[in-house]
């Protein structure tokens, strides 16, 4: 099931998270710079908008980060969980409490359910001592900087939980696999 880019559609406040940590990162007048499609202080954290919106941000971040495109994906979506997580005391006590796998599972139905629409569909498994998420961009708009973006933000997730864990991106789609996976290994007995 693909959806077309119209169909596709992300909350204000993951456009938001990006916006803050790009600020963060090289200031106002960067982000002012910026020709977007919106202006940020419009952005409502509950609404919908269009995915091509934070195309418009993955395209800038490209720019930004040219020749290392990666790690700068990977960063800025670790530090997007982070901050996130980290700032919410309720979200943070209830993350480090819960097991690993529990936290993942929420987090994939807010992805799919709630936080996007039409953009992911994922899927985990557990088995003894890892937990591997599926996660395929359903979207028209795909990028293998998505990819990198999940993968920090995964990174970021069990930073915040506090858990002895790691993570690696097995499989993706844009080096010729079905489905991107996410491998996360469980290094201790408090999972």
């Amino acid at each position: 099931m693909i959806n077309d880019t119209n169909n596709c559609k992300i909350k204000g406040s993951l456009i938001k998270g990006l916006l803050y940590y790009m600020q963060k990162k090289w200031g106002k007048l960067y982000i002012e710079s910026l020709k977007l499609p919106f202006k940020m202080e419009d952005l409502k954290d509950g609404r919908y908008y269009p995915y091509s919106w934070m195309r418009a941000i993955y395209n800038e971040l490209l720019k930004k980060n040219k020749g290392k495109e990666e790690l700068g994906f990977i960063n800025a979506g670790r530090s997007v969980v982070e901050s996130t997580m980290e700032g919410n005391f309720f979200v943070n006590y209830i993350t480090q409490k819960r097991p690993l796998e529990k936290t993942f599972l929420t987090l994939l139905k807010a992805w799919e359910q709630e936080s996007f629409e039409g953009v992911f569909k994922g899927s985990l498994i557990k088995n003894e001592n890892k937990i591997i998420i599926t996660l395929d961009q359903i979207c028209d708009d795909k990028g293998e900087e998505i990819c990198w973006l999940n993968l920090g933000g995964i990174e970021g997730v069990i930073k915040v939980s506090g858990k002895n864990a790691t993570v690696k991106h097995t499989k993706c789609v844009f080096h010729g696999d079905e489905h991107c996976v996410y491998e996360i290994e469980l290094k201790d007995k408090n999972r």
